[in-house]
């Protein structure tokens, strides 16, 4: 069997798996290595309506078709690029691309929101839910740790400590693998961008980001009311370093091969009412 990681290294691990392994670690390795779809529910097909709601609201969502790994990648740059002249005009983005390397650990993922604060701007991760009840304690523990992880992942852009240069060498991204019919259809439907190479746009949107920030050291959690939109609950906080680098030890551990997946213990069964892969569990199937 592939090692968890040997899945991500030239992609990087989705920051919603680290932060899954929080709530149940054998739930996210099933999820890997299991040909299992889990069904979405309704509360998560609505969160989903909602977090595009609010990126139509800031921006003119247009569809391209990647061809390649790296048209892909392209993508995911020039939307970094756009949003970075936002930034500069101090406007809000949404569903800003990150990327970085924590613990070893290659890291990408999709930043929900960055909005002007002061001088400066603040990161707000915005959850939705069916229920008009705050979080329980071990949903509030999981979007904290994403929350905060998205926050440093940022701030190691912004400060420097993670460069172009840094993700190029961990992607192995192959500049020449960009197409020409990918670059034909963002052009046409994109009038007015010029026709760079993926290098190129790397080096730009990661000095882009860096030039414009800087991030403030109060992060925001705000979970919302599927149902009306109203707030449920807003989270302030600012970086912990004590506890965000105990949970990310533990986390890594498993992608690294250190250790298997661990399921949850006694305590916690509850969750295994939610989870789509009991029936394949081997805490349930020993």
């Amino acid at each position: 069997m592939q090692q968890p990681l040997d899945l991500y290294e030239k992609r990087g691990v989705p920051v919603h798996l680290l932060a899954g392994q929080l709530w149940c670690e054998q739930e996210v390795d099933l999820r890997l290595h299991t040909d299992i779809e889990p069904e979405l529910s309704e509360e998560v097909k609505e969160g989903q309506r909602i977090h595009r709601e609010l990126h139509e609201a800031v921006a003119d969502l247009v569809p391209i078709r990647p061809r390649t790994r790296e048209d892909h990648y392209y993508v995911l740059f020039y939307n970094v690029f756009v949003n970075a002249l936002r930034l500069r005009k101090r406007k809000r983005v949404r569903e800003l691309p990150i990327f970085g390397s924590i613990s070893s650990l290659p890291i990408q993922g999709l930043i929900d929101e960055v909005r002007p604060k002061g001088r400066g701007f603040r990161m707000v991760e915005t959850k939705t839910r069916r229920s008009n009840r705050p979080p329980s304690p071990p949903q509030l523990r999981r979007d904290k740790f994403q929350t905060v992880l998205y926050w440093l992942l940022l701030q190691d852009i912004a400060t420097g400590r993670f460069t172009g240069k840094d993700f190029r060498r961990r992607w192995e991204l192959q500049p020449s693998n960009v197409t020409d019919a990918f670059l034909d259809e963002l052009q046409e439907k994109m009038k007015g961008f010029p026709r760079v190479g993926l290098k190129d746009l790397i080096r730009a949107s990661f000095r882009g980001l860096r030039r414009e920030l800087p991030l403030s050291n109060i992060i925001e959690l705000r979970y919302i009311f599927q149902e009306t939109g109203g707030l449920i609950k807003r989270y302030s906080f600012e970086y912990d370093a004590s506890n965000f680098e105990k949970d990310m030890e533990f986390v890594a551990g498993y992608w690294l091969g250190e250790r298997a997946a661990i399921p949850v213990g006694k305590r916690n069964e509850w969750k295994c009412n939610y989870c789509d892969y009991r029936s394949v569990c081997p805490k349930w199937n020993q």
